[in-house]
């Protein structure tokens, strides 16, 4: 193979660049740190590298592949035939795709939180979407959370739109919407408020006196 081989006098194994036939090898005495290859693109890298920086030990690991410094922001832009998706770090840290970019993910250095869909973040878990109703059968929820099971069950909430009232909905179903399940409050045990933070019955609502604050009935004949 055609290379280049580069010595100091500080290390005794010499860094060495060569093409070895479709592939180009970046290596550290005989070991491949980074590999380029020429018929698909992609590349392979093992060990730290320093983008900006030597490489810096993470806090939280001995091994750091990758670290990339920059004094002002810095990001990765993956990009692909259909789509590019970039994260990038200007105090927080943001993950964003398109040629004009529509934020999906944001985390905050100072508080911790996360926002999705890139509303304005003031949870800690904050989730910004299109309100939808939830439909009556098919698979489809348009929930905003959607926890499933490997029993296809699944736990659906949303918010409503105009037609339900600006209303939120807590849905247990099956993974056709048409079979609903039954959602469980406190089976271990424990009192249900509703419009009170401190209940001491089963179920304790808390309202005016009129009849209208609780309906019980039954679909019509």
């Amino acid at each position: 193979p055609v290379g280049l081989i580069l010595n100091d006098t500080r290390d005794t194994h010499p860094m060495s660049i060569a093409n070895e036939g479709a592939v180009m090898n970046l290596r550290y005495n005989t070991t491949s740190m980074l590999s380029l290859e020429g018929a698909t693109g992609n590349s392979t890298f093992a060990g730290n590298v320093g983008v900006g920086t030597t490489p810096i030990t993470s806090p939280n690991s001995a091994d750091t592949s990758l670290s990339i410094f920059s004094g002002q922001d810095c990001s990765i832009i993956l990009k692909d035939a259909v789509e590019t998706w970039e994260i990038y770090q200007n105090d927080d840290l943001f993950f964003t795709y398109g040629t004009t970019p529509t934020t999906v993910m944001t985390m905050q250095r100072t508080t911790g939180n996360v926002g999705i869909g890139g509303g304005t973040i003031e949870g800690k878990l904050s989730i910004d979407y299109t309100a939808a109703e939830l439909p009556t059968s098919g698979t489809t929820s348009n929930s905003a959370i959607q926890v499933t099971s490997s029993l296809n069950n699944q736990l659906n909430l949303g918010l409503n739109t105009a037609s339900g009232d600006y209303g939120g909905y807590i849905q247990v179903s099956d993974n056709n919407l048409a079979v609903p399940y039954p959602l469980n409050l406190q089976p271990n045990g424990g009192n249900v408020g509703i419009g009170t933070d401190s209940p001491d019955a089963k179920l304790h609502i808390y309202g005016s006196s009129t009849v209208s604050e609780m309906y019980l009935g039954e679909d019509a004949a």
